[in-house]
């Protein structure tokens, strides 16, 4: 099937008229707009249903595009589960890199991998519970596709990282008495978690509301992960 034939050469066609006649070709940014409110429909659906539960009819009526048209880009709910994947995790591990690659003084690269990483964790909270709804079973196609995507784009930047830190152990501007794979590890859990728990224990800490500009918390987090890793510490 052809995008035409798939929306009648009208991505914003009602979704109670079927589309009867050939009209234009739609313009480019209607085909991008679509396809990113298609994702974010999806992102949704996926993270409050799972990916049994969501259905692909129900994500185009709330991407407001023909249920036709989420088949022409996506073929199916494996094809769109792993667009929504692809979208987050490649722009992250492609940003890191290049943060890596830019060089620069070692508080330069930290500040700069963790203020990625910090983004991504608070912009892309329903994909870290699509993920972790994926990884609760081995068996199921979406532990499959989450396990290829993570694979594909998270550790590249996850090795890029870690030679980082090797490299500063050598150097001797990172500490050495906690291996680099740890480090790393530990490094990355401490950003996902706060955005996991943030909220219940922050409240318990007494922290002021985090939902709202998280600027402060970033930096905080930036400082923290500095001084972890931070040789003058052993």
């Amino acid at each position: 099937m052809t995008e035409q034939q798939a929306v009648g050469l009208n991505d914003d066609v009602p979704l109670d008229e079927e589309p009867t006649q050939i009209t234009r070709i739609p313009k480019k940014r209607n085909r991008e707009q679509s396809r990113a409110r298609i994702l974010d429909a999806a992102e949704a659906a996926f993270a409050n249903r799972g990916f049994d539960g969501a259905r692909l009819r129900d994500i185009a009526q709330v991407a407001g595009v023909h249920h036709a048209l989420v088949h022409h880009y996506y073929e199916d709910k494996v094809g769109l589960f792993r667009a929504v994947l692809t979208r987050a995790l490649s722009q992250v591990s492609t940003t890191g890199i290049e943060v890596i690659d830019r060089g620069g003084s070692y508080d330069e690269i930290v500040a700069g991998v963790v203020g990625v990483c910090f983004d991504f964790f608070a912009q892309h909270k329903r994909l870290v519970l699509v993920l972790e709804a994926a990884y609760r079973d081995e068996t199921s196609t979406s532990y499959e596709l989450a396990h290829e995507a993570v694979g594909s784009f998270t550790a590249p930047l996850l090795v890029a990282v870690k030679r980082r830190v090797e490299f500063g152990q050598q150097r001797g501007t990172v500490r050495k008495d906690i291996d680099a794979g740890m480090l790393v590890m530990l490094a990355f859990g401490a950003i996902a978690f706060r955005f996991r728990v943030g909220r219940t224990m922050g409240g318990l800490l007494g922290l002021a509301d985090l939902e709202g500009d998280l600027s402060a918390e970033r930096a905080a987090t930036i400082a923290f992960v500095r001084s972890a890793l931070s040789a003058r510490l052993t």
